[in-house]
């Protein structure tokens, strides 16, 4: 270092004192380590210059032998001791692949004047003292002694240690740890045996979701870059997310080779790789050694132990990933060879329970294909979710899915939010459990609080776009109506034909008061169903009597089930409310009043203060949750 630089150096907040290893900031203070210190002296030196990890390495490290990982770690360390953030940092930025940046002026501790700092190549005495080491560091091959690999391994369960000491600033850099899991690549002669490479995957997806202080992205999200050459800095700034982990499946019999890989999104380096040969026996242990892995390299201090896959026969486990496979595709032939696939591993153990719950979902997809077997599959459904509940209290998804069954199907608010809640509590960054406690939320009027976990949920799974719908339709709910028209807005960039987008737009032209553009989105998809209402209600707000009335004339005529429904909505907008509360009776006698969006829904606001209202709300037993809504959302006028 140079003598003026040792002296001491200021940086945005902070005082930097080389010779004591010392920071100085305006409200506390902090000591490096000695290399961390050096890494942060090389960077004032080269302020404003990308300096490579070679340099880093052979300018801090070049008397010993090291992997270039402890450049990461000293970095990372240094981004949390300066309270730096990696997207939009003051101090220190990363240029992916190229290195390092100090971008914070570097003035001198006893002068306000900022200073050019000296180059490397013009480092004075301590550095060149260094020549010989790195000369000998260059001439030989990189590779680990076990006497580096003791020492490296007794650094890093030391600094583990101070990982789990009690909450600090320094701790608090960790919390937000995050990560993509990519569908691992089937390098299999059988094209067939994706589903195994791609259930894998999703498996250490689940794992690594039950960590409460690692962010995991959903799997709707990570599975849509499959097959897709996109690079990992790409995928980091779309899924928001620190860490990407993947890699390739070859399965041979019953053998199996896995290479997983755990890369930084930053910079792409590789934190950690390794490649496991072994029997399908055995494919439990390499799941669970994976996810422990992932979780020792990013340093993440756990609160308990660190969860571990369930175990069953090989052959189990292999039917339950070919209906998990099949499920995703969701067609009608694909689901029945998941439930083929799903009952055939019961049929072996009786006792797993994961795949009870995905039997549950196959019969929720089931349902939605085959309206006219409601019923079946709902009795299906229960009975699925109870059999995993009886071998497992502890499986999030089979609380969210009794949640969900609860809420729709039996109107029981109170049992659905203590379900919801349960599966909260296991698994609280889970993408679906998250969704269906949005959904609860909303139901029971609570919409703030909907609002916040349909955030979190499309945060979680930024490419899922029945979240951001949701997150959209409660916005305009509230009355957010620019956040509304942004949410949809993302779903037009992904999917500009996705199902019912054009309606929701069209409400949100309708509440700016641009009817012309709300019935222009409106008629986009002339074909759906709800369009007829909504286009009615805009036509008559426009004063087009004739032309709405023809349309309710043909949704009349229509023999969708929902006609009670929409009907009821139609005049509940026109402030009729004879006619309205009249089909709403209709629709609710038909179990068809949809008494689970009903609280908040913007075409009853003009009705909320006819007592036929709080009567029908008392009725389907959501009174006492209306009453504690404000009137700007729905609730009771003042």
């Amino acid at each position: 270092m140079t003598d003026s630089l040792q002296s001491g150096f200021r940086i945005g907040d902070w005082e930097v004192y080389p010779q004591e290893n010392r920071l100085k900031g305006p409200d506390r203070e902090c000591v490096l380590e000695p290399k961390v210190m050096d890494v942060l002296v090389l960077l004032a030196r080269r302020q404003g210059d990308v300096v490579s990890r070679q340099q880093i390495l052979d300018f801090v490290w070049a008397d010993i032998v090291v992997g270039d990982e402890v450049v990461s770690r000293a970095v990372s360390l240094l981004r949390t001791e300066l309270g730096d953030d990696r997207k939009k940092p003051r101090y220190l930025k990363t240029f992916s692949k190229r290195g390092y940046c100090l971008i914070a002026d570097v003035i001198l501790v006893s002068s306000n004047e900022p200073r050019q700092v000296e180059s490397v190549s013009d480092a004075s005495a301590s550095a060149e003292n260094r020549t010989e080491s790195i000369t000998r560091r260059t001439m030989r091959k990189p590779s680990f002694t076990i006497v580096t690999v003791f020492a490296l391994a007794l650094a890093y369960f030391a600094y583990d240690i101070f990982l789990l000491q009690p909450e600090s600033a320094h701790n608090a850099g960790y919390i937000g740890k995050s990560i993509a899991v990519l569908p691992f690549i089937n390098m299999s002669a059988d094209p067939e045996n994706e589903y195994f490479s791609d259930g894998l995957s999703e498996e250490l997806l689940n794992l690594l979701a039950k960590i409460p202080k690692l962010r995991v992205a959903a799997r709707t999200s990570s599975f849509s870059y499959k097959a897709k050459d996109v690079n990992i800095t790409q995928i980091g700034e779309e899924l928001n997310v620190t860490h990407v982990l993947e890699g390739s499946v070859r399965k041979t019999g019953n053998h199996i080779r896995i290479t997983a890989q755990l890369v930084e999104v930053d910079d792409g380096f590789h934190l950690w790789s390794e490649t496991f040969d072994r029997n399908l026996d055995d494919i439990f242990a390499i799941q669970d050694e994976i996810a422990k892995a992932v979780v020792g390299e990013l340093r993440i201090s756990l609160l308990g132990t660190m969860p571990e896959g369930r175990k069953t026969d090989p052959e189990v486990y292999s039917l339950y990933l070919q209906g998990n496979y099949f499920i995703n595709l969701r067609d009608e032939e694909s689901l029945e060879k998941a439930l083929a696939a799903l009952k055939q591993a019961l049929a072996i153990d009786p006792d797993f329970a994961p795949a009870w719950v995905s039997l549950e979902l196959t019969y929720a997809y089931q349902m939605l294909a085959k309206p006219a077997a409601r019923e079946e599959f709902r009795a299906l459904r229960i009975e699925a979710i109870e059999r995993a509940l009886a071998i497992d209290e502890n499986l999030a998804p089979a609380w969210a899915a009794l949640a969900y069954q609860r809420k729709f199907y039996e109107s029981d608010w109170h049992g659905a939010r203590i379900a919801v809640e349960k599966a909260l509590q296991l698994e609280p960054n889970n993408a679906r459990v998250i969704g269906v406690a949005a959904s609860i939320a909303s139901t029971s009027g609570r919409l703030s609080e909907a609002i916040e976990l349909f955030e979190k949920a499309a945060s979680l799974d930024p490419i899922r776009l029945s979240s951001l719908m949701a997150l959209g339709r409660r916005y305009l709910v509230v009355g957010r109506i620019d956040d509304a028209f942004d949410a949809f807005g993302r779903v037009r960039a992904i999917n500009p034909d996705y199902p019912g987008l054009s309606l929701v737009l069209g409400r949100v032209y309708m509440m700016r008061g641009d009817l012309e553009n709300a019935l222009l989105e409106t008629e986009k998809k002339p074909d759906e169903f709800y369009y007829r209402h909504q286009k009615a209600n805009f036509l008559y707000m426009m004063g087009k009597e004739t032309e709405a009335q023809t349309l309710i004339n043909e949704l009349l005529e229509t023999s969708a089930d929902d006609v009670p429904g929409a009907m009821a909505t139609v005049y509940a907008w026109r402030g009729e409310g004879d006619s309205a509360f009249e089909w709403l009776e209709m629709a609710y006698e038909q179990h068809n009043a949809r008494p689970a969006t009903f609280l908040g829904n913007l075409w009853w606001r003009k009705l909320t203060g006819d007592p036929r209202y709080s009567a029908f709300v008392e009725k389907i037993g959501l009174l006492e949750e209306w009453k504690a809504m404000p009137p700007e959302y729905g609730g009771p006028p003042e």
